[in-house]
């Protein structure tokens, strides 16, 4: 180690540091494939990422592909429901008697209410 001159002044180049943290336990071994890992890298078969939304040209925006905002896209998508002629139209009366629709719901579950109300 020879000294250099900067600058009017004398430097002394130091070693590299050489410091090594000491483990308490040895480097973890790699685990090895499971079956579906091998069976995936002999046929190529790569792991896809699916978004969560998607374009709607419908509704022209990003909807989900599941979920409460999937069910207010679709709501959007169909307000309009075709007209087929008189009020007693088949169609209007299922809608109408559909076991989602809240009216529905509450007529066929009200005998277990009161039941539940005498327990």
């Amino acid at each position: 180690m020879t000294p250099i001159r900067v600058d009017d002044v004398l430097v002394a180049p130091l070693p590299p540091p050489e410091f090594r943290l000491p483990r308490a336990k040895p480097l973890p071994k790699p685990r090895p494939p499971t079956k579906w890992e091998r069976y995936a890298k002999e046929k190529g078969i790569q792991k896809k990422k699916r978004t969560k939304v998607v374009w709607d040209d419908a509704v022209r925006q990003w909807v989900p592909r599941y979920g409460y905002k999937k069910a207010k896209a679709e709501e959007q998508k169909n307000w309009m429901m075709p007209y087929k002629g008189d009020a007693g139209d088949d169609a209007q009366v299922r809608k109408k008697t559909s076991p989602n629709t809240l009216s529905y719901c509450f007529f066929h579950s009200y005998p277990n209410y009161v039941q539940h109300a005498r327990n």
